[in-house]
């Protein structure tokens, strides 16, 4: 029956199996046989990455018929953890926008917790300081480009438009990134302070 299924399947979809089964192993035979156990249990502790990792060896290695060396990853990692949950490591771990899983012992997680929330929300605030100053440039970036265009008429927001190129994905005028034209375009505001123009009401382009 699989093979039914398959024979009626695509002949790229065939092409690309071997590629999908093949990425489900992140250990090569070599990698297994030769892996320091104790390092990569400290390396993962260090880094934050959870007992699970060990798991994902385990699995990977047994496609070869290797087994990993429990002992030695729970050395390192033992040691990792110690370098890891402390205040200063959590500060650092927190400012970079870490994300923490919850691995310290109970024992060292109140001094780490504590720098780890002083340091994430050190980050949030210099994200949100980014943010602001993004939005600041972009808005200074618009307003240059209508300076340029000069006032005109218009009846709704949408005649405020003023198209963009898209060039090697970012915009050629406001530098804004993009994946086509249509990104670039600029909304203006169709201002309420109208004049009787052509038989209609039009309005002033005033502003982005």
């Amino acid at each position: 029956m699989f093979k039914t299924k398959l024979s009626k399947a695509p002949h790229f979809f065939l092409m690309l199996l071997p590629i999908i089964f093949m990425g489900c192993s992140l250990m090569s035979k070599k990698d297994c046989e030769t892996a320091n156990w104790q390092s990569k249990g400290y390396s993962d502790a260090i880094n934050g990455e959870t007992a699970n990792k060990f798991a994902n060896y385990k699995n990977n290695c047994s496609e070869h018929g290797i087994k990993p060396d429990l002992d030695k990853y729970a050395k390192g990692r033992a040691m990792g953890l110690k370098k890891f949950c402390t205040y200063k490591n959590g500060y650092r771990f927190g400012l970079q926008g870490g994300y923490y899983k919850d691995i310290c012992p109970a024992t060292i997680e109140t001094e780490f917790f504590k720098g780890y929330t002083l340091g994430k929300k050190e980050y949030q605030l210099e994200k949100r300081e980014e943010e602001i100053k993004n939005r600041e440039r972009r808005l200074e970036a618009k307003q240059k480009i209508f300076a340029q265009h000069g006032a005109g008429t218009c009846t709704f927001n949408s005649d405020c438009k003023i198209k963009d190129d898209c060039s090697l994905k970012k915009c050629e005028k406001s530098g804004k990134t993009c994946n086509v034209d249509s990104d670039c375009e600029i909304e203006g505001r169709c201002d309420s302070e109208s004049e009787y123009a052509g038989g209609e009401w039009r309005g002033k382009l005033l502003s982005v």
